[in-house]
């Protein structure tokens, strides 16, 4: 089975059907193909399909410039392209005969409870709030986002919107609070082998490249500080852009007899109790400028809001991560290919 996995969306809604349809999974309508609809390619989108992270982004959603967040005209107009957006994706999903998973991201919860709000150095979102001049998510849309899943096994290969284990996947109050769901992936990137899985494929946090590959997971997200996201005219690229290396080799299922994601003798991993500041210098990007709440005060995770200070290390990421070796490829094996949005 061939598998495609793409990052956080962010309203990027043109950019998600280029790939879509570059890989073979829709049509020039923005149908499911039939290689979709059979089971012969999946597809797993890794949540937070909602906030544009940027001004910028804003304005190429609603074509307003400058845009702004303070306006309710503008944030109406920001709910709406999103709201069109989001019922055309429900409808590719339903017409998939069950092959779309799209898992529940931070920003989606936060839009169908209406909390926290959510913002970043550069905005608030705000456009679905209508006790701030927005557009409320209409229920049916709200029906939907309850479906989503918060993570997917298949045969051993996890998917999650921040990480393998349970806690990164409850979006309260220590979540926001805490550095963990920022810096898990190079402080204990044994997670993924703890838990049980051969492979994760993970978003949230944003990487320079747009994707970071290590020997037991991947996180595929791109940071808008970084890079300018796809230009509206321009196809999805490959090798290391639009499309980057991924772990092609096939991942075979858990050997006989063994559940998938079944934790190994040893256990699962305990939640830290308190996580203790590192000094020096993060080499990939360890904070999401898009995930500080605006109430309580709470502190941005990743320590601080920069390379350095209490969250950051001089560990390299992901060092530690496990054996390299997979297990012999027996039976049904699955080919990956992950997705994200690259100029």
């Amino acid at each position: 089975m061939r598998l495609i996995a793409v990052g956080d969306l962010h309203a990027n809604f043109p950019a998600l059907w280029r790939i879509l349809k570059a890989e073979g999974l829709a049509d020039a309508a923005l149908r499911p193909t039939e290689a979709l609809r059979s089971g012969e390619a999946r597809l797993v989108l890794l949540g937070d399909l909602v906030h544009p992270k940027t001004p910028a982004d804003y304005e190429r959603l609603t074509g307003l410039s400058p845009y702004d967040p303070q306006d309710p005209t503008h944030l109406r107009l920001a709910a709406g392209a999103q709201i069109r957006e989001l019922f055309r994706l429900k409808a590719f999903q339903e017409g998939a005969e069950g092959h779309v998973t799209i898992l529940l991201g931070n920003h989606d919860e936060a839009a169908l409870k209406g909390e926290p709000i959510l913002g970043n150095r550069y905005l608030k979102h705000l456009e679905f709030h209508p006790e701030r001049g927005g557009k409320p998510l209409p229920e049916a849309l709200k029906a939907w986002f309850a479906t989503f899943p918060r993570e997917l096994n298949l045969h051993g290969v996890h998917f999650a919107h921040v990480g393998p284990v349970p806690w990164l996947q409850e979006y309260n109050e220590l979540f926001y609070a805490q550095s963990e769901p920022k810096t898990w992936w190079f402080r204990t990137p044994d997670y993924v082998e703890r838990m049980g899985f051969r492979f994760g494929v993970y978003g949230h946090v944003p990487m320079k490249e747009g994707i970071l590959l290590k020997d037991r997971f991947a996180l595929i997200d791109q940071n808008p500080g970084l890079r300018p996201p796809l230009p509206e005219g321009g196809p999805p690229r490959r090798g290391g852009k639009a499309f980057g290396p991924s772990p092609r080799g096939l991942l075979p299922p858990a050997q006989g007899g063994e559940r998938p994601g079944a934790p190994p003798p040893q256990g699962r991993p305990r939640r830290p109790r308190a996580l203790r500041p590192h000094r020096g210098r993060l080499r990939q990007e360890a904070e999401d400028p898009s995930e500080r709440p605006e109430r309580g005060g709470l502190p941005q995770s990743a320590g601080g809001g920069g390379p350095e200070g209490p969250g950051a290390s001089s560990r390299r990421p992901g060092r530690g991560a496990g054996p390299r070796g997979l297990p012999p490829p027996e039976g049904p094996s699955l080919h990956i290919r992950v997705a994200f949005w690259a100029p």
